[in-house]
C-alpha cells in the first residue's frame, strides 16, 4: 500500500471544492485500494441533479521488474487524462468525483468516478478523452443512482478512515509549525449522545481506557443550538500524550466503538501546537514581552570606539 501512496499521493484537482479533496488507502476484496474522492459534493444543494453514477476503468501500466513498478511518464499520462476529465466535467456541467487505484496481482486498474444529470453526453465525454490519450477502457459503468448509493457506501471513507484523514491533517499543521508532536500535550475529544444518560456511559468507558472527562453539557439551549439536534449532549474528554499517526487512531477509533456502543457519535479531536522541545502550549503560555532595556549613561570623558566591520556582521 505504500506503493500506492507514493505513486499516487498528488491530489486531483478539483478548483470549486478543492479543500474537501482528502486520500486515503482501504481494501476491497481484500486488494489495497488507494482513493482520492472530493467530500463536498453533498454538500451541493443541486447535487440531486446529477442522479446517473459513471465509473470508467483503465489498466495502469506497469513494469513488475521496475521500482517503483509505474513510470513518471505513466504517472504523467494518467494526471493529464484526469485533468482532461476535470476540464470537460467544467465545460459539459456534471461532477468529476475523484478516482481509486486498484492492485491485483500483476495488474493494476485506476478508475475514474463522475455523477451527471445525464449519461449520453458523458459517456461521450469520457470515450473521446480515452481516446485521445490512447487509451482503452476495460470497463464502462453507467448507473441510476439518485440516492448517492456509491459515492456514500463505496467512495466515500467511512467513521474510522474519515478520522485517520482528519489525523493526517493534524500532524501537517503540527509539522507546518515545526512541532513533530513528540511533545505530550492535552488532546481533547469530542463525542456526541442523544440523551445525558448515554454520555455518561460512554464518560465511563472512556475512563477505563485512561481518559478524563472535562464535561457533558446540553447544546440544545446554546446560542447556535447542537450541530445535530437528533445529538444535543456534547461529551469532551481528555487525555496528556504526544501525537502520531498510529497513537491518535488507536484513541479515535477505539471512542468511535464507544460511541456507537453508547447510541452516539464520535466527533473527533483537537489539541495545541506547542514550542519545539518543549511542552508549553502556545496559546496558554504567551512569551513573556521584554522589558525595554535601559539606556546607557553617557561618559563625557570617555570616547565611544567605532565597531569592527566583523561585530557589525554579527548584528541581526
Amino acid at each position: 500500500m505504500s506503493i500506492l501512496r507514493n505513486l499516487f499521493g498528488k491530489k486531483a484537482k478539483l478548483p470549486e471544492y478543492e479543500s474537501h479533496v482528502r486520500s486515503y488507502v482501504d481494501q476491497y476484496e481484500d486488494k489495497p485500494v488507494y482513493t482520492i474522492v472530493d467530500l463536498g459534493l453533498l454538500d451541493m444543494p443541486e447535487h440531486t441533479e446529477f442522479t446517473v453514477y459513471i465509473a470508467v476503468i483503465l489498466p495502469v501500466q506497469i513494469n513488475q521488474n521496475e521500482d517503483p513498478p509505474v513510470s513518471q511518464q505513466e504517472l504523467s499520462a494518467l494526471h493529464a487524462l484526469e485533468a482532461d476529465t476535470i476540464d470537460d466535467a467544467q465545460r459539459l456541467g456534471y461532477l468529476y468525483a475523484g478516482h481509486a487505484i486498484v492492485t491485483a496481482a500483476e495488474h493494476m486498474y485506476i478508475a475514474f468516478y463522475c455523477h451527471a444529470s445525464g449519461k449520453q453526453a458523458v459517456t461521450d465525454s469520457l470515450n473521446r478523452i480515452c481516446i485521445k490519450h490512447g487509451r482503452q477502457p476495460t470497463r464502462v459503468l453507467v448507473k441510476e443512482d439518485p440516492e448517492w448509493s456509491f459515492y456514500t457506501d463505496r467512495l466515500s471513507p467511512d467513521d474510522y478512515q474519515m478520522q485517520l484523514i482528519n489525523h493526517v491533517d493534524i500532524l501537517q499543521e503540527l509539522r507546518d509549525h515545526a512541532d513533530d508532536g513528540s511533545d505530550p500535550r492535552p488532546v481533547y475529544f469530542w463525542l456526541y449522545f442523544k440523551s445525558r444518560e448515554d454520555g455518561e456511559k460512554a464518560a465511563e468507558k472512556a475512563k477505563a481506557e485512561g481518559l478524563e472527562q472535562k464535561e457533558l453539557t446540553d447544546t440544545t439551549n446554546d446560542e447556535d443550538g447542537p450541530a445535530d439536534p437528533d445529538y444535543p449532549f456534547s461529551l469532551q474528554l481528555s487525555l496528556t500524550m504526544a501525537l502520531s499517526l498510529d497513537a491518535l487512531n488507536t484513541r479515535a477509533w477505539k471512542l468511535i466503538d464507544i460511541a456507537k456502543e453508547c447510541g452516539g457519535q464520535y466527533d473527533g479531536a483537537e489539541t495545541e501546537i506547542v514550542k519545539p522541545g518543549t511542552s508549553a502550549i502556545l496559546r496558554e503560555s504567551p512569551a513573556p514581552e521584554e522589558a525595554p532595556a535601559e539606556e546607557p549613561k553617557e561618559d563625557p570623558e570617555t570616547e565611544e570606539p567605532e565597531e569592527s566591520p566583523e561585530k557589525e556582521e554579527d548584528q541581526p
